[in-house]
């Protein structure tokens, strides 16, 4: 069920609170990680803006680049850059030649927080080929070709030395092969040449996510498909100086593979199996651990396309979107000292349209944006925007938002004891089982402070 705020810090709990959770034996609860979303509408011109690619600088402006459509025209495909600098949301078009298709773009931000694109577009002789632009110079003007036609869909990030790294897929169209490739851009060499990573000429390969560590080895991770939808997790690194398969404990067929790597070099890959979204980590050893799902006990099916976030205490950060099952809607989902919290929803009901990505900044400054469409009633998607912070995070039970838990609240609590009318917005629902009760009245009190 969606999820209202009902994060805290552990020093909060009091001992005698406790005392008192044991006496009324009422069991603890892990309690959701939320940074306060404000959500709002930051774009709404008819047209079809689709996955979102967003970033966080550290001055908490959201940095974002998508795709945008007229309907179902093809040709229309433009990309289309946007910020929030200054409390106002600017959108500048970073393409504008119809009939050219441009398509799916990939933002990060260097170390001196200059914007760097790159996308997909098609070219004269069919398929496609990888292109990019910066805006080092203060402007997005000098679009640049990476690669001749037949690549699609990177990813891309940017080292401590400018030089940008990408990884994509070449493109055939669905028939075998299809294989990850990885290379470099600088201002100074130009584009390297493509490296096949997978080479793997039975199957297709998939999904391509990278990321850089704190001694510049390149992780990448992306699924061999068996299939049509989804297949075996592979991940590689060069940290031995050429690329190589590295063993994670991930069984069975999975899609959607993210990569992140924390400052203390642990990589985190989360992934799609079964409905679920699930987390592995190498505690900065190599060696992976068991996969832990991210939620339990309800159906979903979670889509997620740019990036997971982690923060300066090495917390991870992820948003999805689901249009199957119990959870339907935007959600995020955030980590603490006591692990995966609920899923907290941000927006929609019956979304059609899953282009969601989330940005974080070293000061806790969370984005997650996303866009909503109903295809069956509409050709369109609006882009909206949650914004929050990590380090106001409301304290579970405080139902009057004054930053305190006490008699006021409880009394609230009581007010509402018994079935949510509307399971979405039921604020005293702090363990989001859609009733008030004993539960919560045991998070409430865990919480107490005044």
């Amino acid at each position: 069920m969606p999820s209202r705020p009902t994060d805290a810090p552990a020093r909060r709990r009091a001992a005698t609170v406790a005392a008192v959770l044991g006496a009324l034996g009422l069991a603890g609860h892990a309690a959701a990680v939320d940074p306060g979303f404000s959500i709002s509408q930051i774009l709404a011109d008819g047209q079809f803006n689709n996955r979102t690619s967003t970033a966080v600088d550290s001055a908490g402006v959201t940095h974002t680049a998508f795709m945008t459509q007229f309907g179902t025209d093809d040709s229309s495909k433009e990309i289309v850059y946007g910020n929030n600098e200054g409390g106002s949301w600017t959108f500048t078009p970073i393409t504008e030649n119809t009939p050219v298709r441009h398509e799916l773009p990939s933002l990060t931000l260097d170390n001196d927080e200059n914007v760097h694109i790159a996308w997909h577009q098609g070219v004269a002789a069919g398929g496609n080929e990888l292109v990019y632009v910066n805006n080092i110079d203060g402007s997005f003007d000098d679009i640049i070709t990476l690669t001749d036609p037949g690549y699609v869909i990177p990813e891309i990030r940017v080292d401590g030395d400018d030089v940008v790294h990408l990884v994509c897929r070449s493109q055939t169209l669905g028939t075998v092969p299809e294989d990850i490739y990885y290379f470099t851009w600088s201002a100074d060499a130009g584009a390297s040449d493509p490296v096949n990573i997978s080479n793997t000429p039975a199957v297709l390969s998939w999904e391509p996510q990278l990321a850089i560590d704190s001694q510049g080895a390149i992780h990448i991770v992306y699924e061999d498909q068996a299939g049509a939808f989804g297949g075996e997790l592979v991940y590689r690194n060069n940290t031995s100086g050429t690329f190589e398969e590295v063993a994670t404990t991930v069984t069975g067929t999975v899609s959607s593979p993210m990569l992140l790597i924390a400052a203390d070099d642990v990589v985190s890959i989360l992934y799609r199996q079964d409905n679920r979204l699930h987390a592995i980590d190498d505690g900065g050893t190599g060696a992976f651990s068991q996969p832990e799902p991210l939620f339990v006990g309800v159906d979903a099916l979670p889509a997620f396309y740019e990036r997971f976030a982690i923060d300066d205490d090495g917390h991870r950060h992820v948003a999805f979107a689901s249009n199957v099952g119990d959870l339907r809607g935007i959600y995020y989902i955030g980590e603490d000292e006591n692990g995966w919290g609920d899923p907290v929803y941000l927006d929609g009901d019956d979304t059609g349209n899953q282009g969601v990505s989330i940005g974080l900044n070293s000061s806790g400054d969370v984005t997650v944006t996303y866009s909503l469409s109903g295809f069956d009633t509409q050709v369109f998607a609006d882009v909206y925007a949650a914004t929050g912070s990590l380090d106001a995070a409301p304290i579970p039970g405080d139902l009057t938002g004054d930053g305190t838990v006490g008699g006021a609240d409880l009394g609230i609590l009581l007010s509402e004891w018994g079935p949510c009318d509307d399971c979405h917005d039921c604020p005293a629902d702090l363990n989001d089982d859609c009733t008030v009760g004993g539960a919560d009245l045991g998070i409430l009190l865990s919480n107490w402070t005044s």
